[in-house]
């Protein structure tokens, strides 16, 4: 074929498409909605997207498909002629659904390539009654939670992490919440929403972005909240994080890379009086073929303090830190642990759990 034919054939193409994309035109109005809080045993809600006929010919909806069987669609059944407005409709059933939730419709359109895209979210708050004091067993005043501690999990450098945890009102009054002191830098804290009504649950959204400056290995920071709780004004929880590196595949498949080898992974120190206190110790190698860096070695209980005087092993060699248990105030069995947080890209954090059984 000759090149005059083949710019011919192109610009046939390219005129037949640009005339088809002028006679074939939706805009949606809207192509997201937030619900917002609505009720487990509430009805479903609807929410209707319009849409605008912009082309030069009728279109009809072939068809709508949800992510989900909890999200029921429908739509204009008509043609839908130039300048017409149609709808796409979505159902969305809270029952047996608590939380927050994000969905998708798919629509499609007869005789055409065009489809768009609608997207829903919202939070169904639960349906509580008596399950109140199962689901939230710890109170402060008349705020109930599952715990004081809020365990964020691990993270790793320059990644943003966020986890959900939530509250309940229990009070006959809405709770408003506001933050007392302020965060560490690497965290954000949301109160989704800013007042909860009164029975229902609300979210403490924490994200956590660790940076090079932050320590590597376990913390934890006060989360202070004040609120209008007749009972206790103030609340405080506890954010724990973990911090760690992450690694390219490149570095972990490294034959050169360092190893963390800790032969001894579970310590019973035997019976302790309480008010008494024990040492021990743990060694461990880098048996790898480059240097090993301890970025942290943290213990999960105060009542273990732990030294180290290397922080950088050399291949082939080993080290060995110092671990003080202290028994006092502790009763029956003690179960805690002790992470290393290295540069090992396989294994970046390692722990060795510590065990002991507390006497009168």
């Amino acid at each position: 074929m000759s090149i005059k034919k083949i710019i011919l054939l192109a610009t046939i193409v390219a005129t037949t498409l640009l005339a088809n994309a002028q006679r074939e035109k939706i805009t949606f109005l809207e192509t997201s909605y937030d619900y917002g809080m609505i009720n487990e045993s509430g009805a479903p809600v609807t929410h209707k997207f319009l849409f605008v006929n912009e082309g030069k010919e009728a279109m009809r909806i072939q068809g709508a498909k949800a992510s989900c069987g909890c999200t029921t669609p429908g739509w204009s059944q008509n043609p839908i002629f130039p300048g017409d407005t149609g709808y796409v409709e979505a159902t969305y059933d809270p029952d047996n659904r608590p939380g927050n939730f994000y969905k998708t419709i798919m629509v499609y359109f007869e005789k055409t390539m065009l489809k768009e895209e609608l997207k829903i979210m919202g939070f169904v708050q639960p349906t509580l009654g008596d399950k109140a004091y199962i689901n939230y067993p710890k109170n402060n005043g008349f705020m109930r939670f599952k715990s004081q501690n809020l365990n964020v999990g691990s993270a790793d450098l320059n990644e943003p992490i966020t986890k959900i945890f939530q509250v309940q009102n229990n009070s006959a009054s809405p709770m408003t919440l506001e933050l007392v002191d302020k965060l560490p830098s690497e965290a954000n804290v949301v109160f989704e929403p800013q007042t909860i009504p009164s029975k229902f649950v609300g979210n403490i959204r924490v994200t956590y972005t660790a940076t090079e400056s932050t320590p590597f290995g376990m913390s934890k920071f006060p989360l202070k909240i004040k609120t209008n709780d007749i009972q206790n004004k103030e609340k405080t929880f506890w954010v724990h994080i973990s911090v760690q590196e992450s690694f390219t595949e490149e570095q972990k498949n490294d034959p050169n890379r360092p190893v963390l080898s800790i032969p001894k992974k579970d310590i019973f120190l035997g019976n302790i009086t309480e008010g008494e206190s024990t040492k021990t110790s743990i060694t461990y190698t880098n048996t790898g073929k480059s240097p090993l860096t301890i970025r942290s070695i943290n213990s999960s209980c105060s009542c273990i303090v732990t030294k180290s005087k290397k922080n950088q092993i050399a291949p082939g060699a080993s080290a060995t830190i110092k671990v003080k248990f202290d028994a006092t105030g502790k009763s029956s069995y003690v179960n805690s642990k002790i992470t290393f947080t290295t540069t090992d890209p396989v294994n970046p954090k390692q722990e060795v759990a510590v065990r002991a059984k507390v006497v009168k």
